[in-house]
């Protein structure tokens, strides 16, 4: 799992022992502000994110006989997995996987490079289907290094788990929304292919992690989730803090 991950850190050190349900939620400028929206089961999916590195042989580029080209491992890694992807997996399963980074141990305009990198995500909502596209990955990384006279290593790992909402705990989220903000401001919420850690929470307690609508376009506050000018309407802050308070009162008597 990811260090970095506060909630699996609370989690191991237990201060969920004694809690019957949660509740969570984010900010989020699809939804305008005034709205409170819920997605019941999987509301963001597991993250996967992969490094992919091929070793070969540098040579000049005008003898690459000479050499193990670890570019066009990777370059052949790439286009192979798109296409594969496509063949493989169930077009009903959500799969999100993009190759974001590509790197080579030379800039130069006439040497053969003896090692490339590839970071890549693999998104999912299902456990199975993860370890389905992650051997594929695996499988296709071995074949274009071993086809090019090349090693690969492959390091992939699920650092937040898919974030999973349970109807009964949202049945009682969407009452208190519909108290807050009325029944035509309780939406129900797009599945969402973004990933979280408080999914850690949600794999040990019965849970409802919502989506707080934070978007006005008439202060400008309409960009995607961290983005480098990303503003909400804090205005959405008082009405979250509103549904909790209304959730925990509902729901004193267990």
């Amino acid at each position: 799992f990811d260090k970095r991950s506060g909630a699996k850190l609370m989690c191991d050190s237990g201060v969920l022992d004694d809690v019957d349900m949660i509740v969570g939620c984010h900010v989020d400028n699809h939804y305008k502000v005034g709205t409170l929206g819920i997605h019941v089961g999987p509301c963001s999916s597991n993250s996967n994110p992969i490094t992919v590195e091929f070793f070969g042989r540098s040579s000049h580029a005008t003898h690459p006989e000479a050499g193990a080209d670890a570019l066009a491992m990777a370059v052949r890694f790439i286009n192979d997995y798109q296409y594969v992807l496509t063949r493989q997996v169930n077009p009903a399963e959500v799969v999100a996987s993009s190759v974001c980074s590509l790197h080579t141990s030379t800039d130069s305009y006439n040497v053969i490079a003896d090692y490339a990198v590839i970071k890549m995500t693999l998104r999912t909502f299902s456990d199975e289907t993860n370890d389905f596209v992650e051997g594929l990955i695996r499988e296709i990384a071995q074949a274009s290094a071993s086809q090019m006279g090349g090693t690969c290593k492959v390091d992939a790992r699920i650092n937040y788990p898919a974030n999973m909402n349970d109807a009964a705990v949202c049945a009682k989220m969407r009452k208190a929304h519909i108290e807050v903000v009325g029944e035509s401001n309780a939406v129900d919420a797009e599945l969402d292919i973004t990933s979280e850690d408080y999914s850690y929470f949600s794999r040990l307690r019965p849970s409802c992690y919502f989506r707080l609508g934070t978007r006005n376009e008439e202060k400008g506050c309409t960009q995607e989730l961290h983005s480098n000018d990303f503003q909400i309407d804090e205005a959405a802050l008082s009405i979250g803090a509103k549904a909790f308070v209304q959730f925990v009162l509902d729901n004193q008597a267990g």
